[in-house]
């Protein structure tokens, strides 16, 4: 019950946005001078909105947060000792800073859509590669796949997916949309935030791991789409 709960909340919260952006009027961004507000049509705006709100919710959605503020207390759960937790968390902050650069290297020669969908396949197996080590394999197989979890996606959504949200809004709604989609990505991020912990002692670690796969799954479609 817990589980269809948390994944409930997670999918219609990106469609409350949107609706309450739709019932305040914030999408008729197409008036011309002289024209009656209320008499804008928002219909053109639907879709690049929804695609943006859904895009921001789901990087959050695929746990980024939550796994970095709890890498200690994971890695620690799945076997490794103290010391070795705390240089594993340290590595995070390394492997981030290479695929951030590694990023930024590669959008000078691919598309930011190719890069963001490289990093979100990644970030699903890694994802997927985390939950079977969790309580299957040794502690430094789980370790791997964090990091390369951390890797894959920084070096896709955490880089690309902010810029490629704008670019799909149009010019006439883009500062509300971003403002509608970073709304979501927070509430989102709060979620989780509030949710991991309880939702993990009730159904184990393992489990909200593929969780956060089947995110970064619905993350790969939208892209593929988009």
């Amino acid at each position: 019950m817990a589980v269809v709960a948390a994944a409930l909340v997670l999918v219609f919260l990106p469609v409350a946005v949107l609706f309450l952006a739709l019932s305040f009027g914030l999408t008729g961004g197409d008036c011309q001078p002289g024209r009656n507000p209320r008499t804008c049509s928002w219909r053109p705006f639907v879709r690049p909105l929804l695609q943006a709100v859904v895009l921001l919710s789901l990087t959050s959605a695929m746990g980024v947060g939550v796994i970095t503020c709890s890498a200690v207390l994971l890695l620690q759960r799945a076997g490794l000792e103290g010391a070795s937790s705390n240089g594993v968390y340290l590595a995070l902050g390394f492997v981030s800073l290479v695929a951030a650069g590694l990023s930024g290297l590669v959008q000078k020669h691919a598309s930011r859509l190719t890069v963001l969908r490289i990093g979100s396949f990644g970030a699903a197996v890694s994802l997927v590669l985390m939950a079977v080590a969790f309580a299957r394999f040794p502690p430094l197989c789980f370790a791997a796949f964090l990091l390369l979890y951390m890797g894959f996606f920084v070096f896709g959504p955490g880089a690309a997916a902010w810029t490629i949200a704008g670019d799909l809004l149009p010019q006439e709604i883009r500062a509300k949309g971003m403002s509608l989609a970073l709304l979501a990505n927070q509430l989102v991020t709060a979620v989780l935030t509030a949710a991991f912990l309880p939702l993990a002692e009730y159904i184990g670690f393992a489990p909200v791991f593929l969780l956060f796969s089947g995110a970064a799954g619905a993350y790969c479609v939208l892209v593929r789409v988009s």
